[in-house]
C-alpha cells in the first residue's frame, strides 16, 4: 500500500516537471492573466447566455430598454408566491421585457410560465447553467432574484421574495 502511494506521488511530481508546470508558476500565471482581464462592471447588463424555451439562444447583454431579470427555480414556493403577484399585477411590466432564468429543463419553465399565465410576449423564460450565472452576476443568496435595469444599467437589485409594492417604485 506504501509503495503505491509512493509511486502515485512519484509519477504525479514528475508528469508537474514535464509539464513545467509548478504550483508557483501555475498561480503566478494565473494572477497574471486575471490582472490582465477587465472585470464587467456589476452594474451593467450581463453578458449571460441564455436559451429560451423556443430553443433560441441570446445574451442578456443585447437587450434593450426596461429589462427585469428574475432568476428563480420553478419549485421554490417563494418564486411561486413572487410569479403569483406578478400575474395579478401584470401591467405593472407592459413597459418592461421581463427574463425569468433558471436552471432548470425547458418543460418545467414553459410548465411555469403557462402555470401563472405569464405567457405575454415581454415575458420570456430561459435556461442558463449554474456557472455562467455565477460568472456574469455573482452569488445569488437566494432566489427569487430580481434585478431591474433600464438603459442597460442596474437600477436595483433584490434578493429573495420582494414585495410588488416595493418593486414597482424602481420601474
Amino acid at each position: 500500500m506504501m509503495n503505491r502511494l509512493f509511486l502515485s506521488l512519484a509519477y504525479l511530481f514528475v508528469a508537474c516537471i514535464a509539464m513545467q508546470c509548478t504550483p508557483k508558476e501555475q498561480s503566478t500565471a494565473a494572477v497574471s492573466e486575471t490582472s490582465t482581464e477587465s472585470k464587467p462592471d456589476v452594474n451593467d447588463l450581463p453578458a449571460l447566455n441564455i436559451r429560451q424555451t423556443d430553443g433560441l439562444t441570446l445574451s442578456l447583454r443585447e437587450a434593450s430598454g426596461k429589462i427585469v431579470v428574475i432568476f428563480f427555480n420553478p419549485s421554490c414556493d417563494h418564486c411561486e408566491r413572487e410569479a403569483e403577484q406578478i400575474k395579478n399585477r401584470k401591467q405593472l411590466f407592459t413597459n418592461h421585457k421581463v427574463y425569468f432564468v433558471s436552471t432548470e429543463t425547458a418543460v418545467s419553465l414553459v410548465a411555469f410560465s403557462k402555470k401563472y399565465d405569464l405567457t405575454d410576449s415581454n415575458f420570456v423564460f430561459a435556461q442558463a447553467d449554474a456557472a455562467s450565472v455565477f460568472e456574469s452576476v455573482g452569488n445569488l443568496p437566494s432566489v427569487p432574484a430580481i434585478f431591474i435595469y433600464d438603459n442597460k444599467r442596474l437600477v436595483k437589485r433584490f434578493d429573495g421574495e420582494t414585495s410588488l409594492d416595493v418593486i414597482q417604485q424602481f420601474l
